[in-house]
């Protein structure tokens, strides 16, 4: 597999005093969807359409078609901005009562065309404050 040198994102300047990057294609990826599932339509400056609009359902829950909403959207988006991304399962982060949505929770994994055989599993948490973060 060839490795390339990506930027980090977010964007950050390394020890060095050059722009950060990271050639693990995998972890490249999960920084994509995180960037991508934490951006809202209409948030990017010539690409309008980049991003998931989850204040849509966070900030207006339906529990009869929520869980559908964020599953259809998150997904839909992957596939057409990170198609080598394989979303795995979307899940709301409900307050302790259950009456709202406080964040969204993202797994995904590589396809095939970046990792030989099962690729590591990511998390991607997205609140409804803007915080974003990512384990795995």
């Amino acid at each position: 597999m060839l490795m390339t040198q990506q930027m980090t994102i977010p964007f950050t300047i390394g020890p060095n005093g050059a722009v950060a990057t990271v050639s693990d294609p995998v972890r490249a990826l999960s920084a994509r969807v995180r960037a991508l599932t934490a951006t809202l339509p209409t948030q990017r400056v010539m690409r309008a359409t980049f991003g998931v609009p989850t204040t849509d359902v966070m900030f207006a829950w339906d529990p009869s078609i929520g869980q559908m909403q964020l599953e259809r959207m998150v997904t839909e988006a992957v596939s057409l901005w990170e198609p080598a991304a394989r979303v795995i399962s979307v899940r709301p982060v409900m307050t302790p009562d259950g009456a709202e949505v406080v964040g969204v929770d993202v797994d995904i994994s590589a396809g095939d065309s970046l990792a030989a055989g099962p690729s590591p599993q990511y998390s991607v948490r997205i609140s409804a404050n803007g915080d974003v973060v990512r384990s795995g």
